[in-house]
């Protein structure tokens, strides 16, 4: 799999519905969402874009990767946001940037395929780590299993199924 044939996975509208457990707080928070995502077709006409791209290429070995961008659009949040896939076939690993409209780098991830319909994420983010395990049952449908760490205990659980709307 390369970062292409990931993002044509991805791309599209989507509803997502998720169950967190929360082990600390002990409470279950239960949420639904709609996400559309779709590939940014010329990185060139956008200036932001062209600066992002050369500041990841200059903070990443980008040789032998390939890099693929989606845009997102949050509809409860009316927010919008790139992921930058850089994966390395050689090496079976790729990161995953998210970035706000702006530029800022909200959180970086290393993913690696276990297979064409398992995907494996590793989230660092301010002492907490997230294994996330997304499995792509066919086309329309993703199962996401998260556990949430801190200090090497978990602290939190979360399942996810993404359907595809269109």
């Amino acid at each position: 799999m390369n970062s292409k044939f990931l993002a044509s996975k991805i791309a599209g509208n989507w509803i997502i519905q998720s169950t967190t457990y929360s082990l600390l707080k002990n409470k279950i928070l239960t949420s639904t969402n709609q996400i559309n995502w779709k590939p940014v077709e010329n990185k060139n006409s956008n200036n932001i874009l062209k600066l992002l791209l050369k500041n990841i290429i200059e903070k990443h070995d980008t040789n032998n990767s390939s890099i693929y961008i989606l845009e997102s659009k949050n509809n409860t949040k009316i927010e919008k946001f790139y992921k930058f896939f850089l994966y390395n076939e050689k090496l079976n690993k790729g990161y995953l940037l998210k970035l706000n409209h702006s530029g800022n780098i909200l959180s970086k991830s290393e993913f690696t395929y276990k297979s064409n319909q398992h995907l494996y994420i590793n989230h660092n983010n301010n002492g907490f780590y997230i294994d996330e395990n997304i499995y792509f049952i066919n086309q329309n449908l993703k199962i996401v299993k998260s556990i949430i760490k801190k200090n090497n205990e978990c602290i939190g659980i979360s399942f996810s199924s993404e359907i595809k709307m269109s």
